[in-house]
């Protein structure tokens, strides 16, 4: 489902045409998306709270760039 939401390929009708092909819980089941869904969206959240931890320490080495740095104090790498 996540890697061919935009169309239903060949590969796809024929696995729901005959069911011995192969099946998927992630793709094939209502539940699975959902699942999936809900675990990235959480996933993602996570990455966003460490982006954020990130800035945040960056933060005071940005303004000493921006204002001292500028005046001929050096830099903070």
């Amino acid at each position: 489902m996540h890697k061919e939401y935009a169309r239903l390929g060949v590969e796809r009708l024929e696995r729901r045409d005959n069911p011995s092909i192969g099946w998927s819980f992630w793709e094939d089941t209502y539940l699975g998306a959902v699942i999936y869904g809900v675990g990235q969206g959480a996933l993602n959240t996570v990455n966003g709270v460490q982006d954020a931890v990130i800035g945040v320490a960056n933060l005071p080495a940005m303004v000493y760039n921006n204002t001292i740095g500028y005046l001929g104090g050096g830099t903070i790498g």
